[in-house]
């Protein structure tokens, strides 16, 4: 699977990681936990963005 860099800016990296932390608990989470976290974080913030 290939590798990408994301760089997130400071607000979105809290709140990525505070819905982590209410999906999965504060423990760590696998890569591909995350991996799906941010489809659907990602999904569910353009769609929100998209209906303003």
């Amino acid at each position: 699977m290939p590798r990408i860099n994301i760089y997130f800016t400071d607000d979105i990296w809290k709140k990525l990681k505070e819905y982590l932390e209410r999906k999965h608990g504060k423990h760590r989470v696998l890569s591909a936990t995350v991996q799906e976290a941010v489809k659907e974080y990602l999904a569910r913030n353009n769609r929100n963005k998209s209906k303003e």
